[in-house]
């Protein structure tokens, strides 16, 4: 079986799928709900002062 085929029969029996930091579960063919959704957090700028 070439990875292709694999890889299209795994996603066939998926279930849950996360996208871009959103998880979706999937019902069937027209079913989905999202499970999770985390707003993108740009990092914070660095610190300029010592902890000490």
């Amino acid at each position: 079986m070439s990875l292709t085929a694999a890889a299209f029969l795994s996603a066939l029996t998926q279930r849950q799928v996360r996208w871009r930091g959103i998880t979706y579960e999937l019902h069937g063919a027209t079913s989905v709900r999202m499970v999770r959704y985390l707003p993108y957090q740009p990092p914070g700028p660095a610190p300029t002062k010592s902890l000490n």
